[in-house]
């Protein structure tokens, strides 16, 4: 069986550190560069599964590289790997074509599901980031429904379940975490986040999150 490929944008050593275990273990196969113009003509070619971009900060130089790397790459997850950054710098990482977006504090305990979580379909983040862009869609959506004086949308049809589901998403809990506190298969949380998707017209997990707060789903 093929392992996952894993392409690896660090000047540091911290995420094939908190890789090194599951490479031993044969999950993924782990290529590691310095920066995109050191990438070889065999790295093109052989395009990776999952591509992970490691910068200390979200400053516009940062988020020229996503939006190019996501651009010359389209299709292929990239997860952002950063230091700190503010709600406007997370957005505009997602903006510029980044899946997800990791704080280097959670690398050892969140890196290895979020790469599962983004050969899934998901947009792994950090849970602090999660919450992050709960507030600026709740900001933007208290906004919005002030600017225009009107009553909000009818909210789309979700059942119970579904709306704990994309509670949880909200919170940044991954898919395995939300099987456990449901009791419930990460197959089966994986179709309820797909119908999830599918009722509010969204393809990621940020869209879903900020659909649902605008709609009066979750608050």
């Amino acid at each position: 069986m093929t392992r996952p490929r894993v392409l690896v944008l660090s000047r540091s050593r911290r995420i094939e550190e908190a890789l090194e275990r599951s490479v031993l273990a044969g999950l993924f196969e782990l290529v590691a560069h310095r920066a995109p113009q050191d990438l070889s003509a065999h790295d093109r070619r052989q395009r990776p599964h999952v591509m992970i971009v490691d910068r200390p900060a979200l400053d516009p130089t940062a988020l020229m590289m996503v939006g190019k790397l996501a651009l010359d790459w389209a299709g292929v997850p990239l997860l952002v790997v950063t230091e700190r950054a503010t709600d406007r710098e997370v957005l505009a990482a997602l903006r510029a074509g980044a899946t997800g977006c990791l704080f280097r504090e959670d690398l050892e305990r969140r890196l290895v599901p979020a790469i599962h979580e983004a050969l899934e379909g998901g947009a792994p983040m950090s849970r602090a980031v999660a919450n992050m862009v709960l507030t600026r869609a709740r900001r933007h959506s208290s906004a919005q429904m002030k600017a225009v004086r009107r009553e909000p949308e009818p909210s789309p049809a979700l059942g119970e379940r579904k709306r704990e589901i994309i509670g949880m998403l909200a919170r940044g809990l991954s898919y395995d975490q939300i099987g456990l506190a449901l009791d419930i298969s990460i197959n089966t949380v994986r179709s309820h986040v797909r119908e999830i998707y599918e009722t509010l017209e969204v393809s990621t997990k940020v869209e879903a999150v900020m659909a649902a707060v605008e709609r009066g789903i979750i608050r």
